[in-house]
């Protein structure tokens, strides 16, 4: 009895083996092709996705250099050491504190640069 189903197993699952031979796979297909805007709300999103993208590709750069990202990290690693512990807290979540608080401390330039750059821009 216990042949005769190893046995069953293994023939069905030979057959459905076969069956995934015989399915057909779908290619993606890329296009890529130029053609001129109908209207002005296409170059806009075109060049929001570009702005987006090098915005993204800079981003550590700019938190690097424009805010108190790097001081707040030195000061943070100070502290650890002044604590006398090698390792703890960890460095990854110094770098989330370094974040959380960069973030809190750049909030008002942040909105003001919306304010006053990103959404006239935005609006046309």
């Amino acid at each position: 009895m216990k042949n005769r189903s190893l046995f069953f197993i293994f023939i069905f699952s030979i057959i459905g083996i076969g069956w995934s031979a015989f399915s057909q796979v779908t290619l993606p297909t890329v296009n890529l092709g130029f053609k001129t805007a109908e209207n002005p709300n296409e170059i806009v999103n075109t060049v929001k996705l570009i702005l987006i993208l090098t915005v993204l590709t800079l981003a550590p750069a700019i938190l690097i250099m424009m805010t108190s990202f790097t001081r707040i990290i030195i000061v943070l690693s100070f502290m650890r050491q002044a604590l006398g512990t090698q390792q703890m807290p960890p460095n990854q979540l110094l770098v989330g504190l370094a974040l959380f608080i960069t973030l809190f401390i750049m909030s008002p330039a942040l909105k003001q640069i919306n304010n006053e750059a990103i959404q006239p821009y935005l609006n046309g």
